[in-house]
């Protein structure tokens, strides 16, 4: 028996991008699915899946590694971002939204750049993915670090 992804499932698509064996299928913002005859039960879609929506043969929530909320946030270089919306249209979470920056003397479209929301970011990454501008992105160095943390913790 494989894992299976219950209605909790908020469409991230991290446990398809994580699975080795490509046995889970779905699009941003809809429930995936797990299919039984590729699954290995190695776990890592529950290890990644920030809502618990990932249950184990045995019918159990597994829990994580890492809690969630210690993953970086992503950054926007508000200088460049341009406005488009296409990072707060894909974020499963509404972590990302518009905001106005300048004064409103001098206030234009491109004064109208994305935030992050960072308590309702999970650090999924699929605004970098949806950004055509690049500008969204993790610091390196938040994730050296929070890597270094994941390798400390399973010694």
């Amino acid at each position: 028996m494989a894992h299976f992804i219950t209605d909790a499932c908020v469409g991230c698509t991290m446990c398809l991008k994580e699975c080795p064996t490509d046995a889970i299928a779905g699009a941003t913002k809809l429930l995936h699915v797990i299919e039984e005859s590729l699954c290995i039960d190695c776990g890592i879609c529950a290890n990644v899946c920030p809502v618990k929506a990932i249950i184990n043969p045995a019918g159990e929530i597994v829990e994580k590694n890492k809690i969630r909320k210690d993953r970086p946030k992503v950054t926007v270089d508000q200088e460049n971002c341009t406005g488009c919306i296409a990072c707060v249209d894909f974020c499963p979470y509404d972590a990302l939204e518009m905001m106005a920056i300048g004064d409103d003397l001098t206030m234009h479209l491109s004064s109208i750049v994305a935030h992050v929301i960072e308590d309702k970011c999970v650090g999924c990454g699929i605004c970098t993915e949806a950004c055509i501008k690049e500008v969204i992105f993790f610091r390196p160095e938040e994730v050296a670090l929070y890597e270094s943390d994941l390798i400390g913790s399973s010694t």
